[in-house]
């Protein structure tokens, strides 16, 4: 089943989802919505989290522009690339946003969540990349984001698709094709 934005936006907000906007107050074309604790963090002025970051800024404001993300939809990820979205492999149309830079070593936070519709994440937990020690660490953090999805949503199925384009429209970058 397919629903509109303002639709969206309202099961959203019903749910006690905070929306995210990019700074300077600029109009969205994509959406955010996070629970309430991880919209603290992310406005935050906290040394120990290291927010307000600005690498979390920059993708979750190219995000909701509607500007250039970079998404991967299996593991298999072009080497040398900052993935901003990526989808986990095995766990049920589950995402994160990916907040950090290869280059620098910054291993940064990870937002686990789904997708409600095309153009609207909505993300249910936040994590420091550096509490991944092993796969049951991210199969932890995989089923507390699904048991969230059911109390937030428990009738409502998690979009999907095989397209990236179908998650995200317009400039995107799919780093799971290769280049050649």
């Amino acid at each position: 089943m397919t629903y509109n934005t303002t639709l969206l936006e309202s099961i959203s907000e019903r749910a006690g989802l905070v929306p995210l906007n990019p700074l300077g107050g600029e109009a969205s074309l994509r959406k955010i919505y996070v629970v309430p604790k991880i919209a603290d963090l992310i406005n935050s002025h906290d040394v120990e989290t290291a927010f307000p970051h600005r690498l979390a800024d920059l993708v979750i404001g190219r995000y909701l522009k509607g500007h250039c993300v970079w998404i991967c939809l299996t593991r298999e990820e072009h080497p040398k690339t900052d993935v901003d979205l990526k989808r986990l492999e095995n766990a049920d149309e589950i995402w994160n946003f990916r907040f950090a830079k290869r280059s620098t070593r910054y291993n940064g936070w990870r937002v686990f969540g789904r997708f409600l519709g095309s153009d609207f994440f909505v993300g249910l937990v936040a994590v420091s990349r550096d509490k991944f020690r092993y796969q049951s660490d991210w199969d932890l953090h995989i089923d507390e984001t699904k048991k969230r999805w059911s109390n937030y949503f428990p009738t409502t199925e998690p979009f999907r698709s095989a397209s990236v384009s179908d998650y995200v429209s317009g400039y995107i970058k799919d780093v799971t094709q290769s280049d050649d």
